[in-house]
């Protein structure tokens, strides 16, 4: 239904996500940062959130920081609205 409306107003926003390894090396960091986006894209991807929005579409993600112990990693997601 909301694939033939025209929406006036966008928006965009994006989800931060830090990950601490919990064991040693950079192989916990990784999989720890990939389950996280697996999870956060399965949940918001082409979701309306219940709300009168087009589905959510995610940009290009990319990684923000990388240290001995924490990854930082940002997803830019994007949608339309009408401001009635």
């Amino acid at each position: 239904e909301t694939a033939n409306r025209s929406y006036d107003r966008e928006l965009d926003f994006t989800i931060g996500m830090i990950a601490k390894s919990l064991r040693p090396g950079r192989q916990g960091l990784k999989d720890n940062i990939y389950s996280m986006i697996e999870i956060i894209t399965t949940t918001l991807l082409d979701n309306m959130l219940g709300l009168n929005i087009e589905p959510l579409k995610q940009g290009r993600g990319e990684i923000y920081l990388v240290t001995s112990s924490i990854a930082v990693f940002q997803i830019p997601y994007s949608t339309s609205y009408d401001n009635d």
